[in-house]
């Protein structure tokens, strides 16, 4: 395992940008200065990046046979040629147009199929944010005009290709040159991003008393209005919940049949589907095992 601790590379900037949906400024800087919290790994996160370690060589060799890409190298790092401790590390470095002397830098992406939404059609550059993010950053590094993201989406594999912006290079390197010098370097925080960032920043201080500044106070003020309101919500949606159960209750007694009843209730409407009441069950691990129905609307309504 590499020491990241040592430069801030083309995974980072998204963080550092707080765009990104896995990590923070903090968390960044907290594996900069060599102090992770000794925190257990969260399995969804764990799971995906195996997954995408794995698939990593498939999807090249898709990318070679479907698209007759020619890649020419795999996982070379490079650093900045000013600022040392800014690297990015590329998946794949690939031919343009036939020609090695003319590179491009490519990223390699398995997306889940629910996500798909979130990525646009084959051939363009719509890609989510922090991943636009990473690959400017590594055309930042590299000094290249293009990148290309290979993305395989369930068995779908779509191409985005991305050409150089002066500008925003300029920035993420910026940015980024900041983040060292201003808060690795001198160890000082960056600014919270998250209820997380500020729980785990407070560790650092003993109890105290303060007075609320005004701005303190509208805040406090609002809050309890929305805890209120939140209150009420809930108890409304509980009122209809048990409204709609009890006419789905009636239905049943025409409709169902006790001997064998279906796990699944489905609502139409118009010979859509309006909502279902699915039966489901939940293993148990340190209780009882229990059964349960979950109501779920389908659609976003008129």
């Amino acid at each position: 395992m590499e020491d990241r601790s040592q430069f801030i590379g083309s995974s980072d900037i998204a963080a550092i940008l707080g765009i990104s949906p896995w990590r923070t400024a903090y968390d960044v800087w907290l594996e900069k200065t060599g102090q992770q919290l000794d925190e257990p790994p969260d399995p969804e996160r764990e799971r995906r990046l195996k997954r995408g370690q794995r698939l990593e060589p498939i999807v090249i060799e898709m990318l070679q046979e479907e698209r007759d890409v020619w890649v020419i190298e795999r996982n070379i790092r490079f650093s900045h040629p000013e600022y040392s401790f800014l690297a990015a590390q590329i998946d794949y470095e690939y031919a343009i147009g036939g020609e090695v002397s003319y590179v491009g830098n490519g990223e390699t992406k398995t997306v889940d199929p629910r996500s798909a939404h979130q990525w646009g059609p084959d051939g363009s550059d719509e890609v989510p944010e922090y991943y636009l993010a990473q690959v400017m950053f590594g055309l930042a590094i590299t000094g290249r005009e293009q990148a290309t993201i290979a993305a395989l989406i369930g068995d779908d594999l779509r191409c985005y290709i991305f050409e150089r912006d002066e500008e925003l290079c300029a920035e993420l390197i910026h940015k980024a040159f900041d983040f060292w010098n201003n808060h690795v370097i001198p160890k000082v925080p960056p600014p919270a991003q998250t209820k997380e960032d500020t729980s785990h920043m407070i560790k650092r201080f003993s109890g105290f008393t303060v007075e609320a500044t005004d701005g303190l106070l509208d805040s406090v003020a609002s809050l309890r209005l929305a805890n209120k309101q939140l209150k009420e919500w809930k108890e409304r949606k509980e009122d209809l919940e048990l409204e709609i159960q009890k006419v789905l209750l009636i239905a049943a007694e025409t409709f169902g049949n006790s001997a064998e009843a279906p796990p699944k209730i489905t609502v139409l409407a118009n010979g859509k589907s309006l909502l279902t009441w699915v039966e489901q069950s939940r293993a148990g691990y340190t209780a009882q095992p229990t059964t349960f129905r979950v109501m779920r609307i389908s659609g976003k309504g008129e």
